[in-house]
């Protein structure tokens, strides 16, 4: 059985935007905070409008999210150094 999803468009801007990541300096790491606050800086000005009060669709990427995407290997997990993540 096949299911017709529609497709998602992602707005060039959106993209480049977001392409942007592999180039920062990840030498020092950056905080799940600051990444998330990127994110949703990002996400916020190409959302859809028309998220309805019933859709599974969240309205900010939390770390919650952001830890499931990495279980489902979406989303690479950090690195260690000795008890931190980087």
């Amino acid at each position: 059985m096949t299911t017709n999803h529609p497709a998602i468009r992602i707005p060039a801007a959106a993209v480049r935007e977001l392409e942007q990541v592999e180039q920062w300096d990840w030498t020092d790491g950056v905080s799940l905070a600051d990444l998330l606050d990127w994110i949703n800086a990002v996400v916020a000005r190409f959302r859809p409008d028309e998220i309805g009060a019933d859709s599974r669709a969240s309205q900010e990427f939390s770390p919650r999210t952001f830890r499931h995407y990495q279980t489902l290997g979406c989303i690479d997990a950090p690195e260690r150094a000795g008890k931190q993540v980087v």
